[in-house]
């Protein structure tokens, strides 16, 4: 038996707002949410800029934007992570693949017993890889 695994990405569908930047869109992302109290239908939106490298979208425009996690893997951009606080957001940090990481978890005082994540670890370059975490 195979278990399916669980995709990580985030994609996202919405509309092209503004194209007036190089190489850059705005993209309005709309989103129905239920209201706690009154169990009213609301419509919540928020705009996203995402990378338009040949200047295919125009205003009016559907598109799909995804993570900036694989983008940021293909550029070979390092990419961090503030406010690591608890061990199970340190887990799924590494399990997004993020090069490095900081917050209370790394900074903790000296006299606390130091982190060890779950996942292989290597010989690191720097405190706080991936390879080195805690």
């Amino acid at each position: 038996m195979t278990e399916a695994k669980k995709s990580l990405k985030r994609t996202l569908i919405g509309k092209v707002v503004s194209d007036k930047r190089a190489k850059t869109v705005t993209v309005l992302v709309e989103r129905r949410v239920k209201h706690p109290i009154y169990d009213k239908i609301m419509m919540r939106s928020s705009k996203y800029h995402a990378h338009d490298e040949n200047g295919e979208y125009k205003m009016g425009d559907t598109i799909e934007i995804t993570d900036s996690i694989e983008a940021i893997e293909t550029v070979e951009m390092v990419d961090t992570v503030e406010m690591v606080e608890t061990v199970e957001q340190a887990n799924q940090i590494m399990a997004l693949g993020i090069d490095f990481g900081q917050g209370y978890l790394f900074g903790r005082p000296e006299n606390t017993p130091s982190y060890t994540p779950a996942g292989p670890i290597g010989a690191g370059k720097r405190k706080g890889t991936r390879e080195t975490w805690g």
